[in-house]
């Protein structure tokens, strides 16, 4: 019998939010909790990395290094945020984007400027 497994690499699965997206190394406050800075949500570490691990792999997100994967984090962030249940966040997201390195490179993207001018 043939089997078939997926590789997928954890880069970032333990900074970023499965609630709202947001990419941050300040998430993880200690080896066993996380606490997003952006929306406050709040779950065991693991738990919380095993279930972005879990939601690329049903997004089909094969991800080889953490380039790849830091720009398929932030495309699923900008989107996440143009929804209107996370509009309320955009003052504060505004902020912490500026002050985050993993969005320095995006910062100038048009796509998410538009975004923080719209909404804030």
């Amino acid at each position: 019998m043939a089997e078939s497994f997926v590789r997928n690499s954890q880069t970032l699965s333990i900074q970023t939010c499965n609630n709202c997206g947001y990419v941050d190394k300040e998430n993880r406050k200690t080896q066993e909790q996380f606490e997003c800075r952006l929306c406050g949500y709040k779950l065991n570490a693991d738990v919380q990395a095993s279930r972005n691990l879990i939601k690329r792999f049903d997004k089909r997100m094969l991800v080889y290094g953490k380039k790849q994967a830091l720009k398929l984090q932030i495309e699923e962030f900008i989107a996440n945020l143009q929804l209107e249940r996370y509009k309320c966040l955009w003052s504060k997201a505004r902020g912490l984007l500026t002050q985050n390195p993993y969005f320095k490179d995006y910062l100038s993207d048009s796509l998410l400027t538009r975004c923080i001018d719209g909404y804030s």
